[in-house]
């Protein structure tokens, strides 16, 4: 009887490691999934956080950076012409000063303009670009108008003609209206300038905006996910130690009536 009492317990110890094991896989295979849904929620937030920030740091504020500069350029283009049609300022290297500060500031727009136009524009910015272009291109035209009378004027300085000789004041004249008709197509073309400068610095002023608010809210979010996983774990845990405890104190409940000779006791684990 005592044999037969004993083969019963091997079997069901084994039976028991057997109904133990899928638990304490289960156990932390739900855990593990705990820690996987908080770490894929962190990252998805912080995603969306970082696509905002770069979206500022490179394309917005470059944007901001490049369009200003333009607009110096442009500035700085429309004082050297302001100087070649001043007849007062006639020394030779005073006005090829004039000239390389022209073609200084000229360059610094491409460049600029080579910087700016790749970055993606928002809708109503790619609009406003549309626009500006075209204005531009029609200051831009009407400056080297400027210029080029100033040039021709020179060389006629250059040869001996007196600064009083028809041609040299014929010249000075197409110089100053031409002049006055750049500087309202500079004025049309600024304005376009402005206007892109103005939607993407609101378009920065909007995005940190969201990205505080964005922060804020990843915090909560993270720290929600975190606690309702840690209450879900010690739920867990408290679940799997009851499962491991309970059937412990039985056995010793059975070995203590062993060993009072209650031999007919059976240990039932589920």
């Amino acid at each position: 009887g005592q044999c037969a009492i004993a083969r019963e317990k091997g079997g069901q110890k084994m039976l028991n490691r057997m109904r133990m094991a899928p638990k304490l896989i289960g156990a932390f295979t739900v855990v593990g999934l705990i820690a996987c849904i908080i770490g894929i929620i962190a990252c998805v937030e912080f995603a969306n956080l970082t696509k905002q920030v770069q979206d500022i740091g490179q394309v917005r504020m470059p944007s901001v950076q490049a369009l200003l500069n333009m607009n110096v350029g442009m500035q700085s283009a429309w004082v050297a012409e302001r100087g070649l049609i001043n007849r007062r300022m006639m020394d030779t290297d005073l006005r090829q000063a004039q000239y390389t500060y022209n073609d200084d500031n000229m360059k610094l727009i491409k460049t600029n303009w080579d910087i700016y136009e790749p970055l993606l524009q928002l809708p109503n910015e790619k609009t406003a670009w549309q626009e500006f272009v075209p204005k531009f291109e029609d200051w831009e035209a009407k400056h080297q108008v400027v210029v080029q009378y100033s040039k021709e004027k020179d060389k006629l300085l250059l040869a001996g003609i007196k600064p009083s000789d028809l041609r040299v004041l014929t010249l000075d004249d197409k110089a100053f209206n031409a002049s006055i008709t750049a500087r309202n197509a500079f004025l049309s073309a600024e304005d376009g300038l402005k206007k892109l400068v103005d939607i993407n610095s609101k378009a920065v002023s909007e995005a940190s905006v969201t990205a505080i608010a964005d922060g804020q809210h990843n915090r909560i979010v993270t720290a929600c996910t975190v606690v309702i996983g840690f209450l879900l774990a010690i739920g867990i845990g408290i679940w799997f130690s009851q499962s491991i405890v309970r059937p412990m104190a039985q056995g010793v409940n059975m070995m203590h009536e062993l060993s009072l000779g209650h031999i007919g006791q059976r240990l039932h684990m589920n």
